[in-house]
């Protein structure tokens, strides 16, 4: 049950086995392990349940619902996909975005002092 609720997550967020293993640095071997039929070790799952926000139950295949805990969170789904894009992204890449959004904060509020002079 692991490894397809494992399987279904990569494919929902459109990751590959190989960025799981970059992103949590889980080793491809483990990985491979669980695909004959290893089991994880509880601080693996709860890398995973952590990187996907799911329950550990959930991955366990010991429930159906998602998580158990509901998170009250109040970004918009934008909002929710660009931290989960942000965070599938390698540290370098992370720069560059971070660097891309204080460039356009930057030009907004020159644009909201410059509208406010008028």
């Amino acid at each position: 049950m692991f490894i397809s609720r494992l399987n279904a997550l990569c494919k929902e967020y459109g990751i590959s086995r190989y960025k799981l293993s970059k992103d949590t640095g889980i080793g491809d071997s483990t990985m491979y392990g669980w695909d004959k039929g290893q089991q994880p070790s509880a601080d693996k799952l709860i890398k995973l349940a952590e990187y996907f926000e799911v329950s550990v139950d959930y991955l366990l295949g010991r429930e159906n619902d998602i998580g158990l805990v509901e998170i009250k969170n109040e970004m918009s789904a934008e909002e929710n996909k660009l931290l989960r894009d942000f965070r599938a992204c390698p540290a370098a890449e992370q720069r560059v975005l971070l660097d891309y959004a204080d460039m356009l904060y930057s030009r907004v509020e020159k644009e909201k002092k410059k509208a406010e002079r008028f």
